[in-house]
């Protein structure tokens, strides 16, 4: 009877080992599948990191150049600014100048009008006119 034991309990640790050895394999089975599984899903995400870094790279590209675009835009605008004020003191000083022309021209006209009559120191009666209307005298 001791034998028979003996021999159903090598049986049933054979049993058991070979149930062991299957739930051994099945998880390291499970484990590679797992592994190759983890292994496609990081190199998915490396290339979804790779490709937002291009697109970061692109974007970055992008946004320096309409940087530079607008940086050159405010120096034409800086210098449009600038010609334009300059103009304006140029036609300010012109206008100047013509405004002290305009009143010289008035001061001599006024100067010439006032010369323009001729008057007696005493009340007499003209008889005789020896000058014509825009004619030039000396006095």
């Amino acid at each position: 009877m001791i034998t028979k034991m003996q021999a159903d309990l090598e049986q049933l640790l054979l049993d058991s080992d070979a149930g062991t050895m299957k739930g051994v394999q099945g998880l390291l089975q499970n484990i590679d599948t797992f592994s190759e599984g983890e292994t496609t899903e990081i190199t998915l995400l490396n290339k979804q990191i790779a490709l937002a870094e291009q697109q970061y790279l692109t974007m970055q590209d992008q946004s320096d150049k309409q940087y530079q675009i607008a940086e050159e835009q405010y120096k034409e605008a800086e210098n449009a600014l600038a010609m334009l004020q300059a103009q304006k003191e140029s036609q300010l000083a012109q206008i100047h100048t013509q405004k002290t022309a305009s009143l010289a021209q008035r001061n001599s006209a006024l100067v010439q009008k006032n010369n323009a009559r001729i008057t007696a120191p005493f009340d007499a009666v003209i008889l005789e006119k020896f000058v014509e209307i825009g004619q030039l005298v000396a006095p």
